[in-house]
């Protein structure tokens, strides 16, 4: 599994995106949201292909763990979106899993 670069922003300070990576065909992405467990975390999901795509955030390990969140980025776009850790976060390594194809590419924002 891929692992996603996580950006810990700060007040009144702007800085560059990290580079995205590409999810896993078989393992997917993960972001690490231990490493920022006091802060929200945006999730940015481009699909670089010529048709939509679809991606899901798998469940995780949680007591609120129900399922799985598919949705489709369309062709050539990037959206954003903050899910609940409680939901989809794997408490073995408090990592939040996305699948899907290699035209998938992810990177991670933390808010202060």
């Amino acid at each position: 599994m891929a692992t996603a670069n996580l950006l810990k922003l700060k007040f009144n300070a702007a800085e560059a995106l990290p580079a995205q990576v590409a999810c896993d065909t078989s393992t997917g992405a993960g972001v690490d949201y231990g490493a920022a467990e006091d802060r929200r975390i945006v999730l940015l999901i481009e699909n670089t292909a010529e048709v939509s795509e679809q991606v899901t955030i798998a469940k995780g390990s949680g007591i609120q763990a129900v399922a799985d969140y598919v949705f489709s980025v369309p062709a050539n776009s990037k959206v954003a979106l903050v899910v609940e850790s409680g939901r989809y976060k794997n408490f073995s390594d408090a990592m939040v899993r996305i699948k899907g194809s290699s035209n998938v590419k992810v990177t991670a924002i933390a808010t202060p």
